[in-house]
């Protein structure tokens, strides 16, 4: 089986490197499309492709909000170009848990290739006990829910990534079919995203003040 995952990053510096790392670790090529960073992020990825990484980079400065757009075209291209037999559609804010990767194929060699897979996001956040020293956020952040929210990402399977009639909407929560949503099949509760989106009172106030210059 064939596992692929696609990103859409910007300025995602300060967890880039472990999220690659920790992604490749569980799926075999990495499609990822930088939008315009300017805190190093790019850099860092084309470090990951010359240390020899299943990485490939895509890159645009172009204005607007085009996110959805090129994690559609990555997945499509995922599936044509290397022969995913499912595609994971991740943020560089989430980290894909789970016991390994051979359970994972058996989880998924088990699911409809007419539906899309799903995986509950854990939101975890910064506390004072956190290790101020450490830089990684993927080992800083200690705190999460007790639950998983009902916020999901889906898993797209081959079928579905070559349908030029299907889709997945903003987020890549659900996936449409024109425009009705198809139901998902929930992955056993080991499989989860860790979604680290609060990492530092700093990166909120960063992502609060980017947000609005591109609505600018």
């Amino acid at each position: 089986m064939r596992l692929v995952a696609v990103s859409i990053v910007k300025n995602e510096a300060d967890i880039i490197e472990p999220f690659v790392r920790h992604t490749l670790a569980r799926v075999d090529h990495h499609f990822i499309f930088d939008h315009d960073s300017t805190d190093g992020t790019r850099q860092m990825l084309h470090a990951l492709q010359a240390e020899g990484l299943a990485l490939t980079l895509f890159t645009d400065n172009a204005l607007g909000n085009l996110q959805q757009i090129r994690s559609n075209y990555l997945t499509k291209l995922a599936a044509d170009t290397q022969q995913a037999d499912w595609i994971f559609p991740l943020d560089a804010d989430e980290i894909l848990i789970g016991p390994n990767r051979a359970d994972l194929e058996k989880i998924l060699s088990g699911l409809a290739s007419d539906r899309p897979a799903s995986l509950p996001l854990l939101n975890y956040c910064p506390t004072e006990a956190d290790d101020s020293t450490q830089a990684n956020p993927v080992l800083r952040l200690r705190y999460c829910q007790s639950q998983a929210s009902r916020t999901k990402k889906i898993i797209i399977p081959r079928a579905l990534a070559l349908n030029p009639a299907v889709s997945a909407g903003k987020g890549s929560h659900a996936l449409y079919r024109e425009n009705q949503a198809l139901p998902d099949q929930p992955m056993p509760e080991a499989f989860y995203l860790a979604h680290l989106a609060l990492r530092s009172p700093q990166h909120q106030i960063s992502r609060v003040v980017l947000a609005e210059l591109q609505k600018l």
